[in-house]
């Protein structure tokens, strides 16, 4: 089961206040992600509403967690290792930052078809929020 509530508060850039708590089910350790509705999809046979797409905002952790409201920060991330700083222009552009992490292999489709991912704005007080897995 998961838990659903809004952002309540914005502490700082790492921070947010959620307005569930324990006695909504939070757990300090509990994963959340923040996001807004996005556009309704159809079934492209039946023409039935599958919903809406969910725009992931950020995703957070509860660290401490109230009756009614939790204290949630934004995820660790590893960095990625870089090169070293290079003083010419003309040796940038065969210097570059090496990326590491998995990358998404692309699928060949129709362009026509491609509808494109709805701008993701920042996190705001009001947004919706929903426990995840992991």
């Amino acid at each position: 089961m998961s838990v659903t509530g809004r952002v309540a508060r914005i502490l700082d850039e790492n921070s947010l206040v959620l307005n569930v708590g324990e006695q909504e089910g939070v757990q300090k350790g509990m994963k959340f992600v923040v996001y807004e509705p996005g556009e309704e999809i159809k079934d492209p046979v039946t023409g039935a509403s599958l919903g809406a797409l969910e725009i992931v905002k950020a995703e957070v952790v509860a660290v401490h967690v109230q009756e009614h409201l939790t204290l949630a920060k934004s995820l660790l991330v590893q960095q990625e290792e870089s090169s070293p700083t290079v003083l010419s222009a003309r040796l940038q552009d065969t210097h570059s930052t090496v990326r590491s992490g998995p990358m998404h292999q692309k699928l060949y489709v129709r362009m026509s078809d491609i509808s494109g991912v709805a701008q993701v704005k920042p996190v705001a007080v009001g947004d919706c929020v929903r426990s995840v897995a992991g």
